[in-house]
């Protein structure tokens, strides 16, 4: 991932459940920087890569939990393993 943008971002790559949770987490920590096997934070210019592996049946969503960008659309949801 690289940020090209003004502003800081996160990716993390989750099902709807632990988006949700972390959604809560960064609402209560706003300023919380992470480098994780699911989230990385970037600032404006950086870049970072996360590696997954994706196994069985599930919608894996990923999105950007700083307060207001997953409401303002910074979200995909793909489903995985099904035909």
């Amino acid at each position: 991932m690289r940020n090209d943008g003004k502003l800081a971002h996160e990716f993390s790559i989750g099902n709807a459940e632990d988006q949700a949770r972390h959604a809560e987490m960064m609402r209560n920590m706003p300023a919380m920087k992470h480098e994780d096997p699911n989230t990385v934070s970037l600032e404006p210019g950086e870049q970072a890569r996360l590696s997954w592996q994706f196994l069985g049946n599930d919608t894996v969503v990923f999105s950007c939990n700083i307060p207001g960008h997953f409401e303002a659309g910074m979200k995909h949801a793909l489903a995985i393993g099904q035909n």
